[in-house]
């Protein structure tokens, strides 16, 4: 009896401790699993960049698969995490630009116009297209971290369109004295954003 006994205790403990280390490798699976994706999601896009002849430069992000013309005088941030192309202007300049590409989720699959009127402060929108992008732009200060108080000599430019039930959007914003002729120049190469085939 004492025999039977202590094969069953045996066993059982047997049962329980491959029972524990069963759920701690799970744990540390799953743990490392999670810490994996994250490192995934916060890789760098691979940005290429090409000096083209009138000195100005060609941006191609090869992770998200376009390519943009980025005006003369901007630098280029080269290892973009949670945008996919950010190019400023230098430190101490009269005159800010910005040159943003980003992407958005759109898990509720709404259309762009419905999409914008939800996560932007807008009023009017215009149609647009790029190449054989279709897609809508609007214009509007640049304001203060308030989101209310807009900043004088600012002007920020957007241009939105969905690819892959994606929100893509280019932003070009200028504040400063020059900013009217800065944002043109900005806009300009908005026209120049393709999809690498």
């Amino acid at each position: 009896m004492l025999k039977n006994f202590l094969k069953f205790s045996l066993g059982a403990i047997t049962i329980i401790a491959f029972g524990v280390a069963l759920y701690f490798a799970s744990s540390y699976y799953k743990e490392w699993k999670n810490k994996e994706s994250i490192s995934q999601q916060q890789k760098p896009d691979e940005i290429i960049i090409t000096k083209l002849p009138n000195g100005e430069q060609l941006v191609e992000n090869k992770t998200e698969g376009f390519k943009t013309e980025i005006p003369i005088g901007l630098e280029i941030n080269k290892t973009p995490v949670n945008y996919h192309l950010k190019a400023f202007t230098p430190e101490g300049s009269k005159t800010e630009m910005v040159y943003q590409i980003d992407k958005y989720d759109n898990p509720s699959n709404l259309q762009l116009e419905n999409w914008l009127r939800k996560h932007r402060n807008i009023t009017t929108l215009i149609p647009i297209k790029i190449g054989q992008i279709d897609g809508l732009s609007y214009s509007n200060h640049i304001f203060q971290f308030d989101d209310i108080t807009p900043i004088e000599n600012s002007e920020e430019f957007r241009v939105d369109f969905i690819k892959d039930n994606k929100i893509i959007e280019l932003t070009c914003s200028a504040a400063g004295l020059d900013y009217k002729s800065e944002i043109e120049r900005c806009k300009n190469k908005i026209f120049t954003f393709s999809f690498i085939q």
